[in-house]
């Protein structure tokens, strides 16, 4: 009887610690996540399990994959001259490519506003900025946004 009280109170405690510091996790995830929302950030933290039992969290751009931006033509051509010489100004290359760009969730008063990001190579480096949208061709771009390393 006393050995069945006893590992009933190891296996009790054991499950409560592993318990609580997921509760942690999940908490820090969840003020990471808050932070980066309050920032505008194209980034959003996650734990991703690792095969020592352990997990890593990292970020992944969210939004969905679009193969066409709402600009076009010239203001399309002038907005990559403007994020161009904003990579300059911060002390990157001016020789940046796009890779992608994402439709992000509605943003603004009310989700209002479509917003796209911008996904550029920079040498190596992701760099995104975000394009929000109040009319097709009135547009506020905000960022850079780079990943920040694994924790």
């Amino acid at each position: 009887m006393r050995y069945t009280t006893i590992i009933k109170t190891v296996f009790i405690t054991l499950l409560l610690s592993g318990y609580l510091t997921n509760l942690r996790a999940e908490d820090t995830l969840e003020q990471l996540n808050e932070k980066a929302e309050e920032e505008h950030s194209p980034y959003r933290w996650v734990a991703v399990d690792n095969a020592d039992g352990k997990a890593t969290v990292i970020q992944e751009l969210q939004g969905t994959v679009i193969f066409s931006s709402t600009l076009k033509g010239p203001r399309k051509t002038n907005l990559d001259t403007k994020i161009k010489n904003r990579e300059k100004n911060n002390g990157r290359s001016k020789k940046i490519t796009l890779k992608e760009m994402r439709m992000l969730p509605p943003a603004g008063h009310w989700g209002q506003l479509h917003v796209e990001a911008w996904v550029f190579d920079n040498e190596g480096e992701e760099v995104v900025y975000t394009i929000w949208f109040r009319t097709p061709g009135d547009y506020t771009v905000k960022g850079p946004w780079t990943k920040t390393p694994s924790t």
